[in-house]
């Protein structure tokens, strides 16, 4: 399952199945946001990130691999007061 926030409209129902290339909303700055972008997440069997390949191909676990390394390179620079 996937999730996006801060849409400003949405274009599809949930549990609606939609293929590559397909508009699903449009970008919008609900909520508490800043500036418009959306945040995106994806829940493998109620799990946040999963950890299983869901594509087939292996594309979007190394995405999620890649953005966690990221982010721990990042929180290792940060530093707390």
């Amino acid at each position: 399952m996937t999730i996006y926030l801060h849409l400003n409209s949405i274009g599809v129902t949930p549990g609606q199945k939609v293929v590559i290339g397909q508009k699903i909303g449009t970008v919008g700055s609900s909520g508490l946001s800043t500036a418009p972008h959306v945040h995106w997440g994806l829940y493998v069997h109620g799990v946040p990130g999963g950890s299983k390949t869901v594509d087939g191909d292996g594309i979007l676990e190394t995405a999620i691999g890649e953005a966690r390394r990221r982010l721990s390179v990042l929180s290792s620079r940060i530093s707390v007061f």
